[in-house]
C-alpha cells in the first residue's frame, strides 16, 4: 500500500517546491539521420505537391466542362425563345 506522505509520481521529477524539472533532450541520435530525414521530407513534399497539382487539374477540367455545358444550355434557351 503506498504511503500517503509520498508525493505523486510523474514522468518528470519535480523540485522541492513542486515545479517540474525540464530534462535535457538527448543529442546525437537526432543528428545522425538528419540528412536522410531531410531527403525523405523533400520527397514527401514533392509527392504531396504533385497530387495537389493533379487534383487541381481535375477540378479545373470539371469546372470547365460544367461551364461549357451550362453555356450550351443557355444558348439552347435563347434559340427556343426566338
Amino acid at each position: 500500500m503506498p504511503s500517503l506522505l509520498l508525493p505523486p509520481t510523474s514522468r518528470r521529477p519535480s523540485t522541492e517546491n513542486g515545479h517540474k524539472v525540464l530534462l535535457p533532450k538527448p543529442l546525437g541520435l537526432k543528428n545522425v539521420d538528419s540528412a536522410a530525414n531531410k531527403e525523405k521530407e523533400l520527397q514527401r513534399k514533392a509527392v504531396i505537391e504533385a497530387k495537389r497539382q493533379e487534383l487541381n487539374r481535375q477540378r479545373r477540367a470539371l469546372i470547365d466542362a460544367k461551364r461549357a455545358e451550362l453555356n450550351n444550355q443557355k444558348e439552347e434557351l435563347v434559340i427556343d425563345k426566338e
